[in-house]
């Protein structure tokens, strides 16, 4: 299955002036993106504004990118949502459009035990087959942090499940993470500061913010 690798853009979801999704320029971006030679591409997430859009927007948002993508770069796409049903609903659709896999953020806002984490993920990735899930941990902001024991667990439930997005600048917990499944688990590291120490811990790559939609050949150019 393949995996989240390199400079991966956690892209922005350009709006119109009167607040809709501008998915004409979405387009643009996206293609702008590729000819610019990143590895893979992450919509749907933080930087898209993955909470402030209805399910029918992020539908619309994958087909846009996975179509402008042309399959000429990884495609991950964001699906993690304030409730199960919605994240299950945004990854069998993401799974349907050709996107090559899809990410999962922990429930948000709501804090939750170490097995109503585990029940949640395990849920989500096995909702689908043969399509590759990246946990996502991102604690500052979702309130809920994924400790190592819940995704071991998880990894041994589903085999899909092949990494985490990490962001936040936690250089032992990313050590941990690296460890999972003895080191066969891809780490895909969140901290812009922090570039250069997560990768030469092992982090398989990046996954940043508006550094890589403006510049992102500088970044390619020094991995």
């Amino acid at each position: 299955m393949k995996e989240l690798c390199g400079i991966t853009v956690a892209m922005v979801t350009p709006f119109t002036a009167d607040n809709q999704v501008d998915y004409e320029t979405l387009k643009v971006l996206t293609k702008k993106l590729v000819s610019k030679g990143v590895h893979c591409l992450y919509p749907g997430g933080t930087t898209g504004e993955m909470m402030r859009l209805s399910v029918d927007e992020r539908k619309k948002i994958t087909e846009t990118v996975v179509s402008a993508a042309e399959g000429k770069v990884t495609t991950f796409i964001h699906c993690g949502c304030m409730n199960q049903e919605d994240t299950i609903t945004l990854i069998q659709h993401a799974q349907k459009a050709g996107a090559d896999g899809a990410g999962v953020v922990t429930p948000i806002f709501f804090s939750q035990n170490e097995r109503e984490l585990e029940e949640y993920f395990v849920a989500a990735a096995n909702c689908v087959k043969e399509f590759p899930i990246y946990l996502y941990n991102i604690p500052q902001c979702a309130a809920n942090d994924l400790p190592v024991s819940v995704i071991e667990k998880v990894k041994k439930r589903c085999n899909n499940v092949v990494g985490i997005k990490y962001s936040f600048a936690d250089i032992n917990r990313t050590i941990d993470y690296i460890n999972v499944n003895q080191g066969d688990f891809s780490v895909l590291h969140g901290c812009d500061r922090a570039l250069v120490a997560m990768l030469a811990l092992g982090c398989k790559g990046t996954c940043c913010l508006s550094q890589y939609q403006v510049l992102p050949e500088y970044f390619r150019n020094h991995l």
